[in-house]
C-alpha cells in the first residue's frame, strides 16, 4: 500500500521538516516533494529520502496539481491560509478575490479566537496553551489536558451559518504525529463549489484539524462584463 502513497510537503521550515521526517519513517516506501522558496530550508531535508522543488509553495501548488497524477495527501508546513491562497490563484482569470471582516457572530461562536493582523482572516483553537508537535490527536481527551474534548473544530467550523455566507471547511487530517494534511479531492471541491456560486454570496473558508483552525472571509468580484 505504501508504494502508491506520495505526498507534497509544501514547505520546509520548521514543521516542514518535522513533516517530512515523520512521514518519511512512517512510510518508507512513499514519495515525497518538499517544496520552499528559500534554498537554505530545503537544505535541512538533505538527510531525508525526498526530492525537493525550489518555488514557492502556492504558486507551485497553483502551476503543477492537477486531477490527475496528483499525490495522496498535500501536507501545509507553510505561515499562510495554503488552501485560500491557491483558491485565490485558481479564480484569478475571473474573480478578484476581497477580503471582508470576519462577522462577529462567528468571532463570538468559535473558541479562543485570535484575529490576525490583516482583514478577514481568523485564528481559533480550543487550546489555551502551546500543544506537543507531536500530539496524537485522539478523539476522546485532550493529550494534555487528560480532559474529554469540547468539540471537533473542524466540524464546528463548517457548521457555522451566516447570512449571505456560504461556508466552506476543509477537515486536516492527522497523517503522523503533529502532521497534518489533506487530499487533493478536497481542494477541488472547494474551488468548484465557489465557482458554482460565484459572487453571488460571501464566503467562510477554513482549514482546521480536532483543535485548531485557520478562517478566512472573503467575497469575489467579477472581472469580466
Amino acid at each position: 500500500m505504501n508504494t502508491l502513497l506520495s505526498f507534497w510537503i509544501i514547505g520546509a521550515g520548521r514543521f516542514g521538516r518535522i513533516a517530512a521526517a515523520r512521514l518519511t519513517k512512517k512510510h518508507p516506501r512513499a514519495s515525497f516533494l518538499v517544496v520552499d522558496k528559500q534554498a537554505e530550508a530545503l537544505c535541512q531535508v538533505g538527510d531525508l529520502p525526498v526530492e525537493t522543488r525550489r518555488e514557492d509553495g502556492v504558486d507551485f501548488l497553483a502551476q503543477n496539481l492537477k486531477t490527475a497524477g496528483a499525490p495522496s495527501f498535500i501536507v501545509p508546513a507553510v505561515p499562510v491560509h495554503l488552501a485560500f491562497e491557491w483558491l485565490k490563484k485558481k479564480l484569478a482569470a475571473d474573480y478578484e478575490v476581497i477580503k471582508v471582516p470576519v462577522p462577529e457572530e462567528v468571532r463570538r461562536s468559535v473558541p479562543n479566537p485570535l484575529p490576525a493582523p490583516e482583514t478577514g482572516r481568523l485564528y481559533t483553537s480550543y487550546a489555551t496553551f502551546v500543544c506537543p508537535d507531536n500530539c496524537p490527536e485522539p478523539e476522546g481527551i485532550c493529550t494534555v489536558t487528560g480532559q474529554p474534548r469540547k468539540g471537533f473544530l473542524y466540524r464546528d467550523l463548517q457548521e457555522i451559518k451566516v447570512d449571505d455566507f456560504l461556508t466552506l471547511g476543509i477537515r486536516s487530517l492527522q497523517l503522523a504525529p503533529g502532521v497534518g494534511g489533506y487530499r487533493p479531492e478536497v481542494l477541488w471541491a472547494v474551488l468548484e463549489k465557489v465557482v458554482a456560486v460565484g459572487a453571488e454570496k460571501n464566503y467562510l473558508l477554513s482549514t482546521a484539524c480536532l483543535c485548531h483552525g485557520v478562517l478566512d472571509s472573503f467575497r469575489l468580484a467579477g472581472l469580466h462584463c
